[in-house]
Parts: C-alpha cells; sequence; structure tokens
C-alpha cells in the first residue's frame, strides 16, 4: 500500500544502517544504489527484493487522477509531495471490462486513481537501458500489476531497468464525442486517446525522472503484448512522441486507429450509442457522464462486449494525437524512426477460440470456411487447399492457422513488409516453443511469450507443473535477445537473429532448438488478401 511519511519517520523505520549503505556515495559504477530517490514530485523510497540483487518501487504516480472534473481529459501532471512516497506496492489496477482471463490473470482492485507505474532496478549503482513495459487487453482491461509481468528477474538477468505503467481503459480511456472534441479543442483539439496520452506522459516521467533509478533516459525501449503491442506501434506513430524512446518491440499486436465516423468502427458512433445508453444526451453529456460510477459507465460498455470481456474502444484518428493510422504513417516513413522487433506466436487464436468446437473433419472445416467467406463456395475450396486440409488432422489444425494468420501472423508480416520498405530496422520472430501437453490444448497460445520474456514460467498456471531445462534456457535466450536489443538495437540470439528486409525475408524462429526461416507467411497472406480477407491490412 502506497503511502506518505515524513524523513524523520523513513529513518526510524528503515534504520540509520539501511540509510547509510543504500543513500550514500557518488554516482560512479560499483557500491550499493539508494532505496530512498528524489524524484521531480518528491522522495520515493523502495524496497529490495528477496535475492537482495534488485530495487523495486512499486505504484508511483506519474499523473493526478483523471477522475471529477478531469475524466476524459488529457493527463496531467501528479502533485508534489514533500514527504516521502513509501512505494511498496502496486496501485489499484485501471477500471475495465470483466474478463474470464481475470480469473487466471488476478489484477488488484481498481480505481480511476490508477496512474501508476513500477520500477525494477539493479541495487549496484550504474547506467542501465530501459525498457518500459505496456500490458495488453484489448484497451479494455489489463493491469501492470499481474504476477506474470514482475520483471525482477528480467531487470537483473538483463541487466536493464524495467518499468511497467497501468493507462486509463475502455470508454475512460477512448471514448470520443463531438463534445469531448469541443471541450479540448483549448488543450489539444484531440477526441478520444486518453488512454495514449498516458502512455506519453509516463515516459515523459521516465525522461525527467529514470535517471535517478539508474536509468539512461537516452536508451528507453517500449515493448507490449497484443493491446500492448498495438500501443508500441501507436506511439510509433503519435504526435509529441519523438525523443521518447529508442526502440519498439510488437509482440501480436497490430497498427490500426479507428476514424472519427465510420459505423461500427467510428469512434463518435461508438461513443454516441454509450452516451445515449447512459441517458446523457443532450447540453449536459459530460457533466452527465462525468456524475456516473465507473461501474455504471462499464457495466453499459459491457454490453458491446464479446464473450472475453473486448469492446470497440481504441485509438482512434483524431487528427490531433494521430493525423492517419499507424500504420499507413508506419509504411510512408513518418513517425519515430527506431529499430523495431515485431511477431506473434504459432497459434495465437487457440486462447480466443477455447470454448468453441472445433472442425473435425474436411467437411466441417470447408463448413468453417464457407461460413467465413459469406457462402462462397469457390473462396471455400481456395481455403481449402490454401490450408492443404485433406484428412481429419488437418481440419482443427486448419480451424486455428485460418484465425491466427487473419488476426496475428499476416499482421506481424505486414508490420515488418511496413517498417523495412520505410528504412528500418526490423527483425521479425514467431514463437513456436510449446510446453509439455499443452500441444494439443493451447499450442503456442496467445500471450505465451510473456513468461519467458519476464523469467516467470513458475507463475503461469498452465505451465507451472510442466517445466523442463527447455522452457529454462528458451527463457534464458528471449530475455538475452530482448535486453541485448534494448541496449543496443540488435536482439543477440544463440545461432544468429538476421535482420528482416523488403529482399530477404528472413525470421527467427523462437524454439529450442531454434532456427531461421524466410518467407513467413508470405504466400498464404497474400492470398488471404486476394481472396478478400482484411489479413494484414495496415
Amino acid at each position: 500500500m502506497r503511502t506518505l511519511r515524513g524523513a524523520r519517520s523513513v529513518v526510524l523505520l528503515a534504520g540509520l544502517g539501511l540509510l547509510l549503505a543504500h543513500g550514500c556515495g557518488g554516482d560512479g559504477d560499483g557500491g550499493p544504489a539508494p532505496l530512498l530517490v528524489e524524484t521531480s514530485e518528491g522522495p520515493v523510497q523502495g524496497t529490495l527484493t528477496e535475492t537482495g540483487d534488485v530495487r523495486r518501487f512499486l505504484g508511483i504516480p506519474y499523473a493526478a487522477a483523471p477522475s471529477g472534473a478531469r475524466r476524459f481529459l488529457p493527463p496531467v501532471a501528479p502533485a508534489a509531495h514533500p514527504d516521502t512516497l513509501v512505494a511498496d506496492d502496486f496501485g489499484p489496477s485501471c477500471p475495465g471490462t470483466r474478463t474470464p482471463l481475470d480469473l487466471v490473470l488476478r489484477p488488484r482492485p481498481a480505481a480511476e486513481d490508477c496512474l501508476s507505474l513500477n520500477i525494477w532496478t539493479s541495487a549496484s549503482r550504474g547506467r542501465r537501458p530501459v525498457m518500459f513495459w505496456i500490458h495488453g487487453g484489448g484497451y479494455v482491461n489489463g493491469a501492470s500489476n499481474i504476477s506474470v509481468y514482475d520483471a525482477e528477474s528480467l531487470a537483473r538477468d538483463g541487466d536493464v531497468v524495467v518499468v511497467s505503467i497501468n493507462y486509463r481503459l475502455a470508454a475512460l480511456g477512448f471514448l470520443s464525442t463531438e463534445a469531448l472534441q469541443a471541450e479540448r479543442a483549448a488543450l489539444d483539439g484531440g477526441a478520444g486517446n486518453m488512454g495514449i496520452l498516458d502512455m506519453l506522459a509516463a515516459l515523459r516521467w521516465v525522461q525527467d525522472n529514470i535517471a535517478a533509478f539508474g536509468g539512461d533516459p537516452d536508451n528507453v525501449t517500449i515493448f507490449g503484448e497484443s493491446a500492448g503491442g498495438s500501443a508500441v506501434c501507436s506511439l510509433l506513430a503519435a504526435t509529441g512522441a519523438e525523443g521518447l524512446f529508442h526502440r519498439g518491440i510488437i509482440e501480436s499486436g497490430g497498427c490500426n486507429a479507428s476514424p472519427l465516423r465510420g459505423g461500427s468502427r467510428g469512434t463518435f458512433d461508438v461513443g454516441d450509442t454509450l452516451v445515449s445508453r447512459l441517458g446523457c444526451e443532450g447540453p449536459d453529456e459530460l457533466s452527465c457522464m462525468r456524475g456516473l460510477t465507473t461501474q455504471q459507465i462499464l457495466e453499459a460498455v459491457m454490453q458491446d462486449a464479446s464473450g472475453l470481456g473486448f469492446a470497440p474502444y481504441g485509438p482512434t484518428v483524431d487528427g490531433a494525437t494521430f493525423t492517419d493510422s499507424p500504420g499507413a504513417l508506419l509504411a510512408a516513413g513518418e513517425g519515430v524512426d527506431v529499430p523495431i522487433i515485431v511477431g506473434s506466436n504459432l497459434n495465437e487464436m487457440t486462447v480466443f477460440l477455447l470454448g468453441t468446437t472445433r472442425p473435425s473433419t474436411p467437411d466441417e472445416m470447408r463448413a468453417e470456411f464457407l461460413a467465413a467467406s459469406g457462402d462462397d463456395a469457390d473462396t471455400a475450396d481456395a481455403l481449402m487447399t490454401l490450408y492443404d486440409v485433406t484428412t481429419d488432422e488437418d481440419a482443427p489444425r486448419a480451424f486455428i492457422a485460418f484465425a491466427t494468420d487473419r488476426s496475428f501472423s499476416c499482421n506481424a508480416l505486414s508490420i515488418a513488409n511496413a517498417a523495412a520498405g520505410a528504412g528500418r530496422d526490423v527483425y521479425l520472430y514467431e514463437f513456436q516453443h510449446v510446453v509439455g501437453e499443452q500441444a494439443d490444448t493451447f499450442g503456442v497460445g496467445h500471450g505465451f511469450e510473456i513468461p519467458y520474456i519476464f523469467g516467470t514460467l513458475d507463475r503461469f498456471s498452465l505451465f507451472r507443473d510442466m517445466l523442463t531445462e527447455r522452457e529454462e534456457r528458451t527463457s534464458e535466450r528471449v530475455q538475452a535477445a530482448w535486453s541485448s536489443f534494448a541496449r543496443a538495437g540488435v536482439p543477440e540470439f544463440e545461432g544468429g537473429w538476421p535482420r528482416f528486409t523488403t529482399e530477404a525475408h528472413e525470421y527467427l524462429v523462437i524454439d529450442d532448438p531454434a532456427s531461421v526461416d524466410d518467407a513467413f507467411r508470405n504466400d498464404r497472406c497474400a492470398a488471404l488478401r486476394d481472396l478478400g480477407f482484411s489479413a494484414g491490412v495496415l
């Protein structure tokens, strides 16, 4: 729990020896680093992890509470605190939709005063690369305090400073209406995108303060998974992002943003529907929306949500934060020009289709293709050939592969092609490492790479009882690749990881052993687009 206390209380509680051990000395390498750190808002006291070699600072506010009159507006700086902030526990999660995955991920309780960040850094002095983590959750749920995101291992073994953040979600983070746009005319002229603006505010806080925690503000890598990966691509294109980071890692994310108007995808249309559902239409729309509880707003949002809790909220092309879709800006060579890693997992969609009956025969798979193509028999037959469905065993494999290609694999390939075509250094991967008996159930599902990166395999309940030396070895190699990329812009991986180019589509297959392959889904993604599917369209 975050508390404030005066300097005298810190000394009395922590003990003179602790402060002498961790609070004295110069700024050079070697020797213990302080647990009491001065930030732009005031002093912050962290804790040592059990191993004693990593300092941890949890729940540090990077912006004021976006509640009351501040709801739906861009973030502002947090209040100063002359007394010491005891940063020994995570702050609240940002309010979002409910999802069955909460039973596995177990995020902390939510509150609007949620704009906080967490830092893991070495207990010894030095200047280290910074890795800035953005959690996933479809822009409508998730939090930084989920146990698989514990960055102690990554900070220690990768010799980096890791920052993770909360940002506003769902309608509280991305509601866009004409009334809100008019209110923001004098501020930034934007509409929606509050969650993206939160990320930019957190990155500015890092620029101002991370050196005091042993991090290098001139060497910041942003990385994220799912919506967090999409946020990385969005930040590459966001107004005001230049200079805030120096590399990006997009894990299973896209590069899309919605228009203000446009049927079910238009953010004004989504916003108008929500405002009407809550009975807030009219000249008092804003005061009405700000007078509601977060529970009232989120219950209305859930009426548009899928079974997994996903609802139509996310970045919008508002002419201010985004002048075009991030994918279009990336392909045009605009935005922040930094090296990127991008990739996806072999069986992403198993998690999303877990409750769905998979086809078990070629005829059943053809029926799925018919449904997906609007009963176009020629298209269904072409898909049967494309995914090589001839036996009963082929049907469930093709079912997952088709869904994964449309939603993830082709996105990764398109991002790699767009970024490389614009002259950026790009490294493409596909995560294929399967744990034990998960091959038949989940394979390499959505988000399964995360515990390898953070070194938290023992926190992931699906893996906990199946771990072998292969998993530990893969985790060590992936951590080394991600942290070496953060350090110098080139990922180091045993056996090599070649750069992806528009001429040579080489990519890393992450497995044990790993390998390098080429032609990552090229023909399949092109064929899907030719058949009318928006597979990898930026």
